[in-house]
């Protein structure tokens, strides 16, 4: 009743787009220095209603823009074999905890004028004043960036701040020096 008849089809499966792809939160990040990477879990439903999580290098590439220094960084994946298309997720950086250290010194009066402190691991400028305390608002006009000197025997009071900078957190404190009278 019927002849024979022959023919073909193409069929196509085209690559999952990754714009409707889900990328985890990134938790904050701390300046370090160097270039941040995080690789966050990157998934796409499944016709099941479960997802699958997708592999790095086979499924889809990392990349990564302003992600070295504390602000907005951006991660990005951009699909390949199975996978096609791009999606991006923003992380932030924060700055740094300054590791300024001031340390107070003890001297003996010898007639000479004396630094009041000794620094290390500063991050930018450092500001001093003996006996009036810095903050953010007064710094530049109270203070100065010349580690403080006395002669005279007696306690001081060193404030000092620093603003930081970009990457690093302002920091301030005092430390009481003492010269010591001559014995």
């Amino acid at each position: 009743n019927y002849s024979a008849k022959s023919g073909s089809v193409t069929s196509k499966i085209n690559a999952y787009n990754l714009s409707n792809a889900t990328i985890a939160s990134v938790s904050n990040q701390t300046y370090t220095g160097n270039e941040i990477k995080p690789t966050p879990a990157v998934t796409v439903p499944l016709p099941s209603g479960s997802t699958t999580t997708l592999v790095n290098g086979t499924d889809f590439n990392y990349s990564y823009s302003n992600n070295k220094n504390a602000g907005t960084a951006t991660v990005t994946v951009t699909g390949k074999g199975n996978y096609t298309g791009t999606k991006s997720i923003n992380f932030t950086i924060d700055k740094k905890g300054n590791t300024l250290s001031v340390t107070a010194k003890t001297f003996t009066y010898n007639k000479s004028a004396q630094a009041l402190v000794s620094i290390s691991n500063a991050q930018g400028s450092v500001y001093y004043a003996v006996g009036t305390e810095l903050t953010s608002s007064n710094y530049s006009t109270a203070g100065s960036t010349t580690i403080p000197t006395k002669t005279n025997a007696g306690s001081y009071t060193v404030y000092y701040y620093t603003p930081g900078n970009s990457n690093y957190s302002a920091k301030s404190g005092s430390v009481t020096s003492k010269i010591n009278a001559y014995n």
